[in-house]
C-alpha cells in the first residue's frame, strides 16, 4: 500500500530503461512517495510521473531537496536567446523523437501563429 521510489536521472539511459521496463502496476491504488535525488531532465521526470498516473496510483507525493548548487545548474537560462530558440534547443536534447526536423517545423509554425493572435 505504501511505496517509496528513488528517482535519479544522472544516467539517462538507465532511467529511460526503467520507464520502459519497470512494473508500475504494483503502485496501483497505493500511496507513492517519489524521492528525487537528481533531476536533470524535466521531460524524463514527467514521463516517469505519467507512468505512475497512468496506472492510477492513489496518491503521488514528490519530495525534492534541491540544494542551491543544483538549482543553479538546472535553472540557468540564457536571457540573450529568444523563446523560440530556447524551445528548439530543448527539442534537440530529446532522444525519443524520430523526426526532430518535422517537430521543429511544427513548433515554429505554432509559435508564429501564437504571435499573430
Amino acid at each position: 500500500m505504501f511505496h517509496a521510489i528513488d528517482y535519479d536521472d544522472t544516467d539517462t539511459e538507465k532511467i529511460e530503461e526503467r520507464i520502459k521496463t519497470h512494473d508500475f502496476d504494483k503502485y496501483k491504488d497505493g500511496q507513492v512517495k517519489v524521492f528525487v535525488r537528481h533531476k536533470r531532465s524535466p521531460y524524463l521526470f514527467d514521463r516517469f510521473l505519467d507512468k505512475l498516473y497512468d496506472i492510477h496510483a492513489g496518491n503521488v507525493t514528490i519530495v525534492e531537496d534541491l540544494t542551491q548548487e543544483e538549482i543553479n545548474d538546472v535553472d540557468v537560462v540564457d536571457m540573450s536567446k529568444d523563446t523560440l530558440t530556447l524551445i528548439l534547443n530543448e527539442v534537440d536534447t530529446m532522444t525519443e523523437i524520430d523526426d526532430i526536423g518535422k517537430l521543429k517545423r511544427i513548433i515554429k509554425d505554432l509559435y508564429m501563429e501564437s504571435l499573430s493572435l
